[in-house]
């Protein structure tokens, strides 16, 4: 969920700073700023933001479901 939310938030707003500051640099060198966004970049940056978050909560997920409920819930 968090890679979800993320990435909902993230990817625009990048965009539009990245474009932004292109076009700041672009002018400050005088040149014409065309900024463009690779849609392919863009997909495997998705992509990848969601394998990484799977990948990082294999491990606590697995150590949760082999751990015994009567263990946890046990109080002394």
């Amino acid at each position: 969920m968090a890679a979800l939310a993320g990435t909902v938030a993230g990817v625009p707003l990048g965009i539009a700073v990245g474009r932004e500051l292109w076009a700041l640099f672009a002018r400050s060198i005088f040149v014409v700023p065309e900024p463009t966004v690779p849609v392919f970049s863009v997909l495997i940056v998705i992509i990848g933001a969601f394998v990484f978050a799977n990948v990082a909560a294999a491990l606590p997920r697995r150590i949760a479901a082999r751990t015994p409920s009567g263990l946890v819930l046990r109080t002394e």
